[in-house]
């Protein structure tokens, strides 16, 4: 959500902004999109069902093989929603994330001129690589940069993102102070 909701303050507060550093996007431009539909199936089962019954059935849907296969560390992510204490009260709020949008328009994101940064990694059905690519490609003043998939290489992943967005604020931003980050 930290994408979505830098860009939709971006949009709102301009004046506030000085760069985006948008870290695997699962938003782009449209409310409720395909990439959030496990999560909006997993709200339905913490409504519906025990938290036991609801992570076994979700543990055997098509959703769940899919994602085994395509990004098992999204599929643990998802799984990890039925441990948590307040999972059926939680169940309402994933339902609302899943089922919303940034609030801001394609058109909007063509008219933010700072800096930005957008990065995406294959292997992540909540967190698609096309949509960091739609984003980079859409703000004028992006850099878009792959990293290390989460599921496949963890500490990798992590150590790239940390090294590519220093770089990004040592280039953008390297007449700022401390005091101003």
């Amino acid at each position: 959500m930290g994408a979505a909701i830098a860009l939709h303050l971006a949009k709102t507060h301009p004046e506030r902004v000085k760069g985006l550093i948008l870290v695997r996007p699962a938003w782009s431009f449209a409310r409720a999109p395909d990439n959030l539909a496990p999560i909006r199936e997993i709200a339905a089962l913490l409504r519906s069902r025990s938290l036991a019954d609801g992570q076994a059935l979700f543990a055997k849907s098509a959703t769940a093989q899919r994602l085994r296969v395509e990004a098992p560390d999204n599929l643990a992510s998802l799984l990890g929603y039925f441990e948590r204490p307040d999972a059926s009260a939680f169940a309402d709020v994933l339902g609302d994330i899943a089922s919303d949008g940034t609030g801001v328009s394609q058109e909007d994101a063509a008219d933010l001129a700072v800096p930005a940064l957008v990065l995406g990694n294959r292997q992540d059905a909540i967190h698609p690589l096309a949509v960091a690519q739609l984003m980079a490609d859409t703000l004028p003043n992006a850099r878009f940069l792959e990293v290390p998939a989460k599921a496949a290489a963890t500490e990798a992943h992590f150590a790239a993102v940390r090294t590519v967005i220093l770089q990004f604020l040592n280039t953008e931003f390297k007449h700022w102070s401390v005091a101003h980050l």
